[in-house]
């Protein structure tokens, strides 16, 4: 089973064909200057939203790249239920 992202659903808006070669071909993906310009604002939101959210670095990361899907949606969920601490990039 595959997981859809939010970016994959915007992909798939934008153009069906789109989503299929990001899914079976990803190697095939060029990214311009500035998408990858985005990319780097992205990661300086999250950047900041860390330490406003999470001054004393007690959150917690869900990373589905190193955990795979499956273990970051049930990490997601454990974290949901068991912790008070903030939780970025969680799975749902």
């Amino acid at each position: 089973m595959r997981f859809l992202s939010k970016s994959k659903l915007i992909a798939f808006r934008q153009c069906p064909k789109r989503l299929w070669l990001e899914i079976h071909r990803p190697e095939l993906r060029e990214d311009s200057a500035d998408t990858l310009a985005s990319f780097q604002v992205g990661y300086k939101v999250d950047d900041i939203a860390r330490r406003v959210y999470d001054p004393e670095e007690k959150g917690h990361v869900v990373d589905v790249k190193t955990e795979g899907f499956d273990a970051a949606f049930a990490r997601s969920a454990r974290l949901l239920a068991d912790s008070a601490d903030p939780i970025f990039e969680a799975g749902f």
